[in-house]
């Protein structure tokens, strides 16, 4: 509905995939994290934003961490 917020994410079902788990030490309060990066995503859009464009990180900065 317009007004609230959502998210889309734009793929290709031919090459969505996850990477290799990494180990990341970059939380607030000393904590750590495992990641993985993406392949196969060409745009996600948070907020009404674009976050993600052609698979590279904008400076869009409207979600949060949850």
């Amino acid at each position: 509905r317009e007004g609230l917020a959502a998210d889309i994410v734009v793929f290709d079902p031919a090459t969505i995939d996850r990477g290799e788990e990494i180990f990341v030490h970059d939380v607030p309060g000393n904590a750590n994290r495992y990641i993985r990066h993406p392949t196969g995503i060409d745009t996600v859009i948070v907020n009404g934003a674009v976050a993600v464009s052609h698979g590279q990180y904008t400076d869009a900065r409207t979600g949060l961490i949850v």
